[in-house]
């Protein structure tokens, strides 16, 4: 079972970082699933996913 979230995000500064963890939480509280790996896709050719910790 697979479930999809869709999310636009919009910044306002050139280089901006924005915390997505709330949207993450949410949409896996959201698929009721209890087992398995959340993938985070960004089709933006300029833009990125990073990890940091705070």
């Amino acid at each position: 079972m697979s479930k999809l979230f869709t999310y636009s995000i919009n910044t306002t500064k050139s280089d901006e970082f924005i915390n997505i963890t709330n949207l993450l939480k949410k949409s896996i509280k959201e698929s009721s699933v209890n087992d398995g790996i959340a993938i985070v896709f960004c089709p933006h050719t300029t833009a990125g996913i990073t990890i940091n910790e705070s």
